[in-house]
């Protein structure tokens, strides 16, 4: 076993808790890279325990140097009751077609009371083109989250809290007018090793008849402390490509990885048949931090509806057999899901738009109009074959939402959920959503704390939600300020997610805050 110098942790009973969850995860995937098919829950990224002494949190894939394509600020939220205090280091990367960069890291030490929260630009700590940033805390229970804005978007999720040797994605384009970028982090005092397999539909000779593409890039080295950027959209990788799923697979070492996706001029689809009318276009910037292990089912309270939005679920299976898996759409107000029955060729990622066609299911169907009049909560079940990744990319065209989001669905449910920041500015259009999916009513709350204090929103905040109901509070109707830090309590567990437009929107995760009762 190859024994890693990590940073400084807590004692080493967690650190021993840590290694076996990671043999469970590595015994999830075969030998090959692919996942298994006893698909279980992945590494969740969860508020650390008010008994931990230390946690560390992983962010990568931001640039901090001017005109940088996602420019990064990291927010630290202190949900905890006792201050909190953190080291951010920041260590500039590379890209694995330029991997001359001078190396160099910065560290700066901050303290967050309880309750509040504060932004750090990652730029006042380092300005490089590239940059992986580790957050160490102590006391208190951080929630670290990263920020970027570029192209006229912004991007928000949650970081890491463990590294993994396996990580997956599952929406992703190199087609003409789009970027993607995989951004692989190594924390650690030892280097890392790295394969890239990547899974898409190549166009290029047949328009009409696109050609399925397996592709690997090996053997990609980073080094201790460090970030190697690679672009599957340069034409020394894949070239144009559409629907690109990847798995990326450290075959020494452990890593946290990122992709980032950036759109200019972009089409769906790419290439229309001949005589069809021009695709609408897109822009915008998506970061996202991928699937470390499969998942049984897989949840997403936000399936928006509007002028010129577009919603897309992307299922890879990137095993060897093929897959089955179970899409239920759940329209507001309606009594019944729609549900589909999805077939998912090996070694692919299959697209379901509830908007079109879907194995057979024609537009203008049951499963299209109702998913397309009202906004729905998408629910996605692994049924059968090999473990599969599900990952939903919206777009929008049209003011206000205007711009790209790339989001995995949530895995797990809780009684509480954390958010961090709770708006993105004071002027920013900000709600939550949060998804009942018990066979009962729940009832349920928004907590909103700002410099320690408790923050009074109203009898708005509280709600008892029906069963398979959506509740999406305002988060500006209810006044919350810009820099509160967000709890959502229920008496049952619940899925919670974020929608924030201005500029650009996102759509991205809560952070699990299990109670005393659930496991952590």
């Amino acid at each position: 076993m190859n024994r890693r110098a990590a940073p400084a942790r807590g004692p080493i009973l967690i650190l021993l808790t840590v290694m076996v969850v990671a043999g469970l995860l590595v015994g999830r995937f075969a030998s090959d890279g692919t996942p298994g098919a006893d698909a279980a829950h992945p590494l969740d990224v969860m508020v650390p325990a008010a008994s931990a002494l230390s946690t560390s949190w992983y962010c990568a894939g931001g640039t901090s140097a001017p005109g940088g394509a996602a420019d990064e600020t990291i927010v630290l939220g202190n949900v905890g009751t006792g201050d909190a205090t953190a080291t951010i280091t920041v260590t500039s990367g590379d890209t694995n077609t330029d991997p001359t960069t001078v190396r160099t890291s910065r560290t700066r030490d901050v303290t967050i009371a309880a309750h509040s929260s504060m932004r750090e630009q990652v730029s006042s700590i380092l300005a490089a083109a590239e940059v992986g940033v580790m957050v160490e805390s102590r006391g208190g229970q951080l929630v670290v989250e990263q920020e970027v804005t570029g192209s006229g978007d912004v991007s928000l999720g949650p970081c890491a809290r463990e590294a993994s040797n396996r990580w997956a994605f599952a929406s992703g384009s190199t087609e003409k007018g789009a970027r993607d970028w995989i951004a692989i982090y190594n924390p650690f005092n030892d280097g890392a090793k790295v394969d890239i397999t990547s899974y898409s539909l190549d166009y290029s000779e047949t328009p009409n008849a696109p050609q399925l593409k397996r592709d690997v890039i090996s053997s990609i080295a980073v080094d201790p402390r460090h970030e190697t950027v690679v672009e599957l959209s340069s034409p020394d990788a894949l070239g144009r490509r559409d629907q690109v799923g990847v798995v990326v697979h450290a075959s020494e070492g452990t890593v946290v990885a990122t992709r980032r996706l950036q759109f200019e001029q972009f089409s769906f689809p790419p290439a229309p048949a001949a005589g069809q009318p021009a695709a609408p276009v897109y822009r915008g910037l998506a970061l996202g931090l991928g699937a470390p292990g499969p998942s049984g089912t897989w949840v997403f309270p936000e399936g928006p509806v509007g002028t010129g939005l577009r919603e897309t679920i992307d299922i890879l299976n990137p095993g060897a057999t093929k897959a089955t898996a179970q899409v239920d759409f759940q329209p507001v107000g309606v009594a019944r899901p729609v549900t589909l029955t999805v077939e998912l060729p090996p070694h692919q990622v299959t697209r379901v738009d509830p908007t079109s066609s879907v194995q057979g299911v024609p537009a203008g169907s049951a499963a299209g109009t109702a998913a397309a009049a009202l906004p729905h909560t998408t629910v996605v079940q692994h049924r059968s074959g090999p473990a599969i990744f599900v990952e939903q990319m919206l777009s929008g065209n049209s003011a206000p939402t205007v711009g790209i989001t790339a989001t995995f669905g949530l895995t797990r449910a809780s009684t509480r959920w954390a958010f961090v920041p709770g708006r993105l500015d004071a002027a920013s259009l900000d709600g939550l959503r949060i998804f009942n999916p018990s066979g009962r009513a729940v009832t349920m709350h928004l907590e909103a704390y700002q410099s320690g204090s408790l923050v009074p929103l109203g009898p708005a905040s509280r709600t008892r939600l029906a069963a398979d109901g959506v509740w999406k509070p305002s988060l500006d109707g209810l006044g919350v300020p810009a820099d509160a830090v967000l709890v959502v309590v229920a008496d049952a567990p619940v899925y919670g997610a974020r929608a924030d437009v201005n500029p650009g929107f996102t759509v991205g995760n809560g952070v699990p805050f299990p109670g005393p009762s659930e496991p952590q």
